[in-house]
């Protein structure tokens, strides 16, 4: 069998539609988040939030693309990219940042470079 990484597509969490978490995730695999989640995310991988994805707390992770909600503080090491259907609102601490027109951006943002970026994750 062969060994997957944090960054393998193959490898990933995924949270469906109509799941609901409360509470924190904290994962090294790619994870997939279609459902609600109330709590801390921390990804050491990509972040998908789906178009019915919903986070209400704190996100950090090494990559994210957002199609759904997030209220609250985004720290992401590398690209942050929110699409069309995209609703952010609270803090976003990033190097990358990519906004596609129609995204709703409600945030102060920091661009970073990635040892500052990782010193605030810990």
């Amino acid at each position: 069998m062969a060994k997957t990484t944090a960054n393998d597509p193959v490898s990933a969490n995924m949270i469906q539609n109509g799941a609901f978490i409360k509470g924190d995730i904290i994962t090294k695999a790619n994870t997939r988040i279609d459902g609600k989640v109330e709590g801390i995310v921390k990804v050491e991988g990509k972040l998908i939030i789906g178009e019915t994805g919903e986070i209400i707390g704190q996100v950090e992770c090494t990559e994210a693309e957002i199609f759904g909600k997030v209220s609250g503080n985004i720290t992401v090491a590398g690209l942050l990219s929110l699409k069309s259907s995209s609703h952010t609102t609270g803090d976003v601490s990033t190097r990358n940042l990519a906004i596609e027109a129609g995204a709703h951006f409600n945030a102060a943002c920091k661009m970073e470079e990635n040892s500052d970026v990782e010193k605030r994750k810990k």
